[in-house]
């Protein structure tokens, strides 16, 4: 059973607020049947080609749904339970007034919609692949790969005797905080050769499982490489 003076947490609130405000797109979003080789980005754009909607409306919508759901199957309460105790919270707020008359409007069918999912549905599958991918004690942001010239003169600094060319490869990584680190590592004309070729390398084998294994399983890429915007 929920706690009845659980505090409303924003998020939540915030998650209430996508629901009500995508709620005419909820019942085909949700009734999409087929996750088979993606992840959540993947899920997100497969829905929206075929309804017509935007990738990133749909991926709102779709994180928004398993965050609440996730917090229903923590509280081991049954969809009318869950909704009920949502009410109840907003009740209990005199500014939510008005996402409180929203809410009622549509309980019902919010109650309905989580009823619908299920462990197998494609967004539990999906979002269990997104887990698994990012649960790792440093995740990669972005890189750069800096070049630079740098002189070496003489005893009077009067003379360029020769240019050396370096490379600084720059990595932003998170470590399981809210906050993005940096580490900068120097490198020589063969360290970015061998980084291409291991770049290279893994890219080949990607395709190369893919192959093999998609006759069996679902291979899943994470970011999706169909999905220019997975990589957000």
């Amino acid at each position: 059973m929920p706690d009845d003076d659980f505090p409303f947490d924003e998020s939540l609130l915030e998650d209430v607020a996508i629901l009500l405000a995508h709620f005419d797109k909820l019942p085909a979003v949700i009734g999409f049947e087929s996750a088979a080789g993606v992840g959540v980005y993947g899920l997100a754009k497969r829905i929206a080609s075929s309804l017509g909607l935007k990738a990133q409306e749909v991926r709102e919508i779709l994180f928004a749904v398993s965050r609440m759901n996730s917090l229903r199957e923590f509280q081991e309460t049954d969809p009318k339970e869950y909704v009920n105790w949502i009410t109840k919270l907003l009740e209990s707020d005199v500014e939510k007034v008005q996402t409180l008359s929203q809410w009622n409007q549509h309980s019902s069918q919010f109650a309905e919609l989580f009823g619908r999912i299920s462990e197998d549905h494609p967004l539990m599958i999906a979002t269990k692949a997104h887990k698994l991918v990012y649960t790792h004690e440093n995740i990669f942001v972005r890189a750069r790969l800096i070049t630079d010239v740098r002189p070496v003169f003489d005893s009077t600094a009067q003379r360029i005797h020769d240019l050396v060319l370096t490379h600084m490869l720059s990595l932003e990584y998170t470590d399981g905080t809210q906050e993005q680190r940096v580490l900068s590592i120097a490198m020589d004309a063969m360290d970015v050769a061998a980084l291409q070729s291991e770049c290279e390398r893994a890219a080949t084998k990607i395709l190369t499982l893919t192959k093999a294994l998609g006759a069996t399983f679902n291979t899943i890429v994470m970011p999706d490489l169909d999905d220019d915007e997975g990589a957000e």
